[in-house]
């Protein structure tokens, strides 16, 4: 059941970390990786396991690969009202400052070499 998918994947609060900034903007991991303050490894499974739920989509730019909420996912009005409800917590209010001022170095953004 796709229900079940969805809700087994928010099961852990870095992954509804990730979809509320994913709610905000598209985004390659290793800005994410920056925003959320954890390994390079540790955002990859989480997207990974976001991913086989088809909850977040790619697309590749040069050696940069972008992370965006699938379609069925960001129209969906009650799963946004679930993320948004945890907005008033301090780590995701955080988590959107910071958002905020990585992508104010978008253009001078460079991926640190893995």
């Amino acid at each position: 059941m796709r229900l079940v998918e969805i809700f087994k994947s928010l099961g852990e609060k870095n992954r509804i970390r990730i979809i509320n900034i994913l709610l905000e903007t598209r985004i390659c991991v290793c800005e994410l990786q920056d925003v959320l303050g954890l390994a390079q490894v540790t955002v990859s499974k989480h997207l990974a396991k976001l991913r086989d739920a088809n909850i977040v989509k790619t697309d590749k730019e040069a050696q940069r690969v972008f992370y965006s909420l699938t379609d069925e996912i960001s129209t969906n009005d009650e799963l946004r009202k679930i993320i948004f409800s945890y907005r008033d917590g301090e780590v995701f209010k955080s988590d959107l400052i910071k958002l905020s001022e990585v992508h104010l170095q978008k253009n001078d953004y460079v991926c640190p070499k893995e």
